[in-house]
């Protein structure tokens, strides 16, 4: 018989700060306030969902008219949420005012199930700069109020400061964190909400999935799980882009886990020692532990004696690419993208005659990768 999927669950207390689980899995969604006289509570994605732009065209727009309103309330409220789920979602009345800098017109009233939050409330519902920020992608994210122009938006930036002046609304670089309020009394809250006897109310939320033997899905709000004596595995991609989670506990002596399990986890403390071979990383990174975007966690196996792991492959490159490359970086030393894909291989730069290029490669790996301390325990940042 196949190994049926076995879902954990915890409790949090409703309020400001908790998480829910609505629509996309690995989007959670943050409460920002709870209004018990009108039964809604106000959420906004934790992270951004993509890249868009407010606007598709360079015009004088608002967000009653502007292209990503109509997105939002169309193709992707159809799409990320289920029937039960947008009936939890409350149209609201929404006001944009003027940009409190420059008075720009913030339009008319909308209504509207899904949005954007304003100037003031990213500033009222949020402690400061800092929480303000996209954790994972740390990208500016858009405001639907005006900038300083009716051609731009007001927008948060990548370290959580709020930009009245505004960009362009066809900048299609800045990310988008839709918000929405969802009614308590519908039948998808109703469905997750438990009243506690102290009067409180707490929700339930996924941690993690465990199909037989293997972990198979973490959810990216999980801050810490420990897992049952039976698990034996952890899946590729179990617990990719879980950015809050600080650690796993396991019973098991051993334990195999997969190539990207804990892709983009930068939090996650792992047991140390930086173990490599020929086959995964090459030698001149003995003692480093790259956190380059090439390269990729690939935690083979944990001995619980031993704390053996097997962390940072690299994608392999054919011999003739290597060249190629080398030849790119020679004619031209801002080559990023070259420069990162070469740099595991300095010394074979030097040893076919591109001293030059290998020196950079030098330079780029001591500013890219960060000493190692093999006694001491370490995190994937950035992987």
């Amino acid at each position: 018989m196949e190994d049926r999927i076995k879902v954990v669950f915890s409790e949090q207390k409703f309020e400001p700060g908790a998480r829910l689980s609505i629509g996309e899995e690995r989007v959670p969604w943050r409460i920002l306030e709870v209004d018990e006289e009108k039964q809604t509570a106000l959420m906004i994605a934790d992270r951004s969902v993509c890249n868009m732009p407010y606007h598709s065209a360079w015009e004088h727009v608002t967000w009653e008219k502007c292209s990503l309103r109509a997105w939002l309330n169309g193709e992707y409220l159809n799409k990320t949420f289920s029937e039960e789920e947008r009936d939890a979602i409350q149209k609201s009345d929404i006001e944009t005012p003027d940009n409190p800098q420059y008075q720009t017109k913030g339009g008319a009233l909308t209504q509207d199930r899904i949005f954007l939050l304003s100037v003031d409330e990213a500033e009222r519902y949020f402690k400061n700069g800092a929480d303000r920020i996209c954790t994972l992608e740390l990208k500016p994210w858009w405001l639907r109020s005006p900038g300083e122009f009716q051609t731009s938006a007001a927008y948060i930036n990548w370290d959580g400061d709020i930009f009245e002046d505004g960009n362009s609304v066809v900048n299609g670089l800045y990310g988008v964190r839709p918000a929405f309020r969802i009614n308590l009394n519908s039948q998808f809250f109703q469905s997750r909400i438990r009243c506690r006897a102290d009067g409180r109310r707490s929700i339930k939320l996924p941690l993690y999935a465990v199909k037989g033997e293997t972990l198979i899905k973490v959810y990216s709000w999980a801050e810490s799980i420990v897992l049952p004596e039976n698990v034996k595995k952890i899946a590729k991609g179990a617990a990719e882009y879980c950015i809050e989670l600080r650690s796993i506990d396991w019973k098991t002596k051993t334990i195999d886990i997969e190539k990207n399990a804990f892709y983009a986890c930068p939090f996650l403390k792992l047991p140390a020692k930086l173990y490599q071979t020929e086959e995964e990383l090459d030698d001149e990174y003995a003692g480093y532990l790259p956190y380059d975007p090439i390269a990729i966690a690939s935690v083979l196996k944990h001995q619980k004696k031993g704390l053996i792991w097997v962390v940072g492959a690299f994608r392999k490159i054919g011999e003739d690419k290597i060249f190629e490359l080398l030849d790119a970086i020679r004619k031209d030393p801002s080559n990023v993208r070259a420069m990162e894909r070469l740099s595991p291989y300095a010394s074979l730069a030097a040893k076919k005659g591109y001293a030059s290029v290998a020196a950079m490669l030098l330079d780029y790996k001591n500013e890219h990768f960060t000493a190692f301390d093999p006694t001491k325990e370490f995190t994937l940042d950035q992987l």
